[in-house]
């Protein structure tokens, strides 16, 4: 084979595995933010789930202390 030619695909082999170590680097990181979003939607689930509980109670304590809107304390 010419020295040439040899040359530039040596070259081209060297880039070739530097890429394929980058795109396998990048595809860790993609995974690690995929499993880090599936955490996050699951903690916002949770907290949507807390906040309507909250809401419910504060609601049904509002309709059992109706009056100024100061609560129980407004009765002392």
């Amino acid at each position: 084979m010419d020295p040439e030619v040899s040359e530039r695909f040596e070259r081209v082999e060297a880039n070739l595995e530097k890429l394929v170590g980058i795109v396998s680097s990048l595809t860790g990181v993609a995974k690690s933010h995929e499993e880090r979003l599936h955490r996050l939607t699951e903690t916002q689930a949770k907290t949507d789930e807390q906040l309507g509980i909250l809401i419910r109670m504060m609601d049904e304590w509002i309709r059992r202390n109706p009056g100024n809107g100061k609560g129980p304390a407004a009765d002392g």
